[in-house]
């Protein structure tokens, strides 16, 4: 046999095998997509998270490993103004295994995130989402059918997301609050997974605290004591650290208004002498007196 048949026979059997992996792949990746579905993530995050959350739409592109969403609204909390806590516009997720029970996700990007906060004299409405959460998912009763999934997601990026402040303690003229993207990193993955609702209650608690810290930086948690904003997960040092850095960009503002006045007032006094000699240039200027030094004997 020559090697060019021998090599032609091996490319076939590469060739066969990639097509049995990539098959085995799909129908592993249609039956997760037929178990964790639309229906199914809006009941489980309600459940955990204790609102209303609903999706637009939800697409698994198994050729692509990529699962996306869209029109994402997660509701408020009972006793708190607005219709939502929190909504997107878009979710992306890179899928890395989709193994019946066990999903790896590699990255989760969320586009047009907004976050509406509303507060009272002792919590806000994301921290409200939080407890809930926390206490929901140990009382989730198991369904039978996704019981053994355990879901590890490495990266979650929010881009851009946007901070409205809906209800605060002391009125505020800031109408919303940009912020740079925003990282949640390994969920599940030094448990080698975690169940589904574990996934949602430990992603949704994470989340939270960023946007509580980017609130006391933008003194939107105002009127709030130090006990509070503590158990926000806003620290102590996070809140003389704001103090500090307030207090300092009050000295440095004070500074820099002197020293305009100081540059207007010398430019406004040279202006002065300058228009004061074009309007009479043959004026003698009457140079200083020079000490006359007498000849010796």
């Amino acid at each position: 046999m020559s090697a060019v048949v021998k090599a032609a026979k091996v490319a076939r059997y590469i060739f066969a095998a990639a097509v049995v992996l990539f098959v085995l792949f799909a129908i592993s990746a249609y039956m997760q997509a037929d178990r964790i579905n639309k229906a199914y993530i809006e009941d489980i995050a309600s459940k955990t998270l204790g609102v209303p959350v609903t999706i637009g739409e939800m697409d698994v592109l198994v050729e692509k490993k990529l699962v996306k969403l869209k029109d994402i609204k997660i509701a408020n909390p009972a006793g708190y103004k607005g219709p939502h806590a929190a909504t997107a516009d878009s979710v992306e997720i890179n899928v890395d295994t989709f193994e019946l029970e066990r999903v790896t996700f590699n990255l989760v990007t969320v586009k047009g995130f907004k976050v509406f906060l509303e507060m009272n004299s002792g919590s806000t409405n994301l921290h409200d989402l939080k407890k809930q959460t926390a206490q929901n998912v140990r009382n989730i009763k198991p369904d039978g059918k996704h019981d053994k999934v355990r879901v590890i997601v490495r990266t979650i990026t929010y881009e851009k997301p946007v901070l409205q402040p809906v209800v605060t303690l002391v009125p505020t003229t800031i109408g919303a609050l940009g912020a740079n993207d925003v990282f949640v990193r390994d969920i599940g993955t030094q448990e080698n997974g975690i169940t589904i609702p574990q996934a949602i209650a430990k992603i949704a608690q994470e989340t939270v605290s960023p946007f509580h810290l980017m609130a006391n930086q933008a003194e939107l948690l105002k009127g709030m004591t130090l006990e509070t904003l503590n158990t926000l997960g806003v620290s102590t040092y996070d809140v003389f650290k704001k103090n500090v850095n307030k207090k300092i960009n009050k000295d440095l503002n004070e500074a820099q208004k002197l020293l305009n006045t100081l540059v207007e007032e010398g430019a406004a006094a040279l202006d002065s002498a300058t228009t004061e000699i074009m309007a009479d240039p043959e004026a003698e200027v009457e140079p200083d007196a020079v000490p006359e030094v007498e000849d010796g004997p």
